[in-house]
């Protein structure tokens, strides 16, 4: 319960700070929902269970300009998001 409350926080913060589009991956995804959703910015929320859909979704929707931060602990193994962003040059 302690970490399902602290993913919570992360997407409030991310609400209360304006980020305009919260993408993530992982077992905690009903909690980052529960925190950032709010029906002005429910379709600005994806959760995703496998890299692969969360990397092609991140590849189609992503503009020039558009600011990303992928954070995760070591074990998520977010260098696979990362790399293929880079070697699309993103």
């Amino acid at each position: 319960e302690e970490s399902y409350n602290e993913h919570k926080k992360v997407g409030e913060y991310a609400k209360e700070n304006g980020i305009d589009m919260l993408i993530t991956l992982g077992d905690f995804n009903k909690a980052f929902e529960k925190g950032f959703v709010c029906d002005e910015n429910r379709k600005n929320y994806k959760g995703f269970k496998n890299y692969s859909k969360a990397i092609k979704y991140i590849l189609e929707n992503i503009e020039e300009g558009d600011a990303v931060l992928v954070k995760a602990s070591r074990s998520m193994k977010f260098e696979k998001i990362v790399n293929k962003l880079n070697a699309d040059n993103c």
